[in-house]
């Protein structure tokens, strides 16, 4: 017998006479195999999970506006320059490494979103075998996970899909490097997967930030040697400034700084002074924890039962106390935007299913039958609103509007520049391969974000309009305020231009209309 299996034979016999352990018992041989079978179970529930929307470009037009960028930086066009945005460069520049591989754009983007998925859930599964010694649970725990993130807006490729694999990363490395002196280095990789979660969406401060000093406090507390915690922090400040050091050290090369900093830094701060009515938070909250409504109860419930982890391992405190500051900065990372969009809530996905796991199998010691309802409550919320997604995705919901656009337009030889896409997916120029008329492919920036991004959303429309491209898209859309006017300008515009066809985005939900002139 390995050593490995004379250490986790015993945790793992002990842990299949619990229901959860039963469960997996399958999978309960400690050896390297079962960690590969574990890996292989995860991918492929993970693929399996998210295959019906593989090529479906109707999901989140954010993906389109990362998809676009990254397809002009690879043809020399900067971001910020060819292809405005808010979002730091981290994600495109991942799409335009994964575009070199794949041809067709939705689907690399799609590949790389699944990869992460899968990545965070083993992550998930590691922290649970590690930390809390209970494999079982982190099995549940990330399979929950990726049911809860396959949701509709789940299924494409957004920033915080990917931020979840740095925070997961992180924490995973941060708890073991608290506990074991020799682990130090992984500190300072920690930080520098916190620095590039920083460089794919800035609301990840608050976890780079508490999950560091939380892992300084315990190792100092462990240590007692101040001077060795100076030094870890001032390591770990470096590490995690490296990748926006690198980001700014290549605009500034490459005469695009202002540029970037503008974008990056002065949209930013006034996009968060931009807070939506309570009735649209109240509305997308609601939709944003939806999914994870099951888990909180498992979590609330445990709580009220005073169920304590460390009586069973005195360690296990330490989990618990992490998985709370994971909670909470996970939280903070939600309310730093101000504008509670669904897949903001994504950040708290990932301690919420290890919590809910952990606490499942901490409630139904011995009792199977508690622990099959309580695996129905897990699941009550999670499983519908991911069959919603998976059949609201799926190829036979449907044409796939975006893609017979692109074709559309392809086919009748359209040149760069001779698309508009007016409120509807951006995705369009990059399946159509076509170099957009305006920096701004979000239609947002030029109406209701118009002052985040620092443009006169109407004289830009009336400056693409006037240059007469070939192709206009736009959909039917009732629009109010700042919005209905920048739609006037672009249906003035329209008159010297006639229908060409009109489409039923069952997937988007709305009638969107193919303008020729």
């Amino acid at each position: 017998m390995s050593d490995h299996s004379k250490v986790y034979a015993p945790r793992l016999a002990a842990l299949s006479k619990r229901p959860l352990g039963s469960l997996f018992r399958p999978f309960g041989l400690a050896d390297s195999g079962w960690r590969i079978g574990v890996i292989l179970l995860i991918a492929a529930a993970t693929f399996a999970g998210r295959a019906a929307a593989l090529f479906s470009t109707s999901i989140d037009a954010d993906e389109g506006v990362y998809l676009v960028m990254a397809q002009q930086w690879q043809h020399g066009g900067l971001p910020y320059v060819a292809v405005w945005d808010q979002h730091p460069p981290g994600l495109p520049a991942l799409l335009a490494v994964v575009l070199g591989f794949v041809f067709d754009p939705v689907l690399a983007a799609r590949l790389a979103a699944a990869a992460a998925v899968a990545a965070t859930a083993v992550l998930i599964h590691r922290f649970c075998q590690r930390h809390a010694h209970n494999g079982p649970a982190g099995l549940l725990a990330a399979l929950l996970y990726v049911v809860c993130i396959s949701r509709w807006a789940g299924l494409s490729a957004n920033t915080e899909i990917f931020n979840n694999l740095c925070v997961t990363f992180a924490a995973y490395h941060l708890v073991a490097a608290a506990r074991e002196p020799q682990d130090r280095r992984w500190a300072f990789m920690a930080a520098c997967a916190l620095g590039v979660g920083l460089q794919i969406k800035y609301v990840v401060f608050p976890e780079a930030v508490l999950m560091c000093l939380g892992y300084l406090l315990a190792s100092y507390r462990r240590d007692r040697d101040p001077g060795r915690c100076i030094a870890d922090a001032a390591l770990m400040m470096l590490a995690g400034c490296l990748p926006t050091m690198l980001v700014v050290a290549y605009f500034w090369a490459a005469g695009a700084l202002p540029a970037f900093l503008q974008a990056n830094i002065d949209a930013n701060v006034t996009y968060v002074g931009l807070v939506p009515p309570l009735r649209d938070i109240i509305h997308d909250s609601a939709g944003g924890v939806l999914p994870i409504v099951g888990p909180v109860l498992i979590i609330g419930y445990a709580i009220l039962q005073e169920v304590r982890w460390r009586r069973r391992r005195r360690q296990d405190s330490f989990v618990q106390a992490w998985l709370l500051l994971w909670i909470i900065a996970a939280a903070l990372d939600v309310c730093l935007p101000m504008k509670f969009f669904r897949h903001y809530f994504f950040a708290l996905y990932p301690p919420i299913c290890l919590g809910a796991a952990l606490a499942l199998d901490a409630l139904t010691a011995g009792s199977r039958k508690r622990f099959a309802y309580g695996l129905v409550v897990l699941l009550a919320t999670a499983v519908p609103t991911w069959l919603m997604g998976v059949v609201r995705a799926s190829p036979w919901s449907g044409e796939d509007v975006p893609r017979a656009i692109a074709q559309a337009v392809r086919q009748a030889g359209a040149h760069d520049g001779d698309l508009y896409v007016y409120r509807y997916q951006p995705s369009i120029y990059a399946l159509a391969r076509l170099r957009p008329p305006t920096p701004y492919v979000m239609t947002l920036e030029l109406s209701e974000f118009s002052e985040s991004a620092h443009v006169d959303g109407i004289a830009e429309v009336h400056r693409i309009m006037q240059a007469r491209p070939r192709f206009v898209v736009r959909p039917e859309v009732k629009l109010s305020g700042r919005a209905e006017a920048v739609d006037e300008e672009v249906a003035r515009s329209l008159a010297d231009y006639r229908l060409v066809r009109t489409f039923n985005d069952g997937a988007d939900r709305s009638v969107i209309k193919l303008y020729e002139r």
